[in-house]
């Protein structure tokens, strides 16, 4: 049922972990009790024993590399923050400034922020008429578009018009996460 949804995302499998975690775990127990038994037969049995120990430990030790590397890439700083401090030290105070999700903070108190799901979901012309000064692009949102060009021209060619038609001022790639800010001034 899970998997038959056409959006799929990391959080639709959380109802499953707890069942798989259970069954794991009984699935090692019965290993390491099966080996624990055959090691005190025979030399073979320590062999088995020796061996399955090695499959416990190499089936705990990929997921335990991924998680410490998952835990790095969190900690560290990506373009979020560091276009969220250029943002904050380059744009003049007041700029009207659009951000798609999953862009940066902008302070509300220095800039008037305008949040909006996606920037390709309006033209040209309604930057333009709501005086917006820079826009700011997520790879969070963008790049699921370009990841699947096959199923998301429309969206491919919205967000490429902005691109082409507005001025690039500065692109972060930090963490292997890009932001990009544009302004609408000619």
């Amino acid at each position: 049922v899970i998997s038959s949804a056409t959006a799929r995302n990391a959080r639709t499998f959380l109802p499953l972990i707890p069942f798989l975690a259970l069954s794991t775990a009984c699935l090692l127990w019965s290993v390491v009790d099966l080996a624990w038994n055959a090691r005190k037969a025979n030399r073979l049995g320590a062999v088995i024993f020796v061996g399955s120990v090695a499959i416990v430990l190499g089936t705990i030790a990929w997921p335990v590399a991924r998680s410490v590397q998952d835990a790095q890439g969190l900690a560290a700083i990506d373009s979020r923050e560091t276009a969220r401090a250029w943002i904050e030290a380059n744009l003049p105070q007041g700029s009207r400034i659009a951000l798609e999700a999953y862009s940066p903070y902008v302070d509300p108190n220095r800039f008037q922020v305008q949040g909006v799901v996606r920037l390709s979901d309006q033209n040209l012309e309604w930057y333009l008429s709501e005086d917006i000064d820079y826009l700011v692009f997520s790879q969070g949102m963008f790049a699921r578009f370009f990841a699947e060009p096959e199923l998301y021209a429309a969206e491919i060619s919205r967000y490429e018009a902005l691109f082409t038609t507005f001025t690039p001022v500065k692109v972060f790639v930090d963490g292997d996460y890009e932001i990009r800010i544009y302004s609408t001034a000619p």
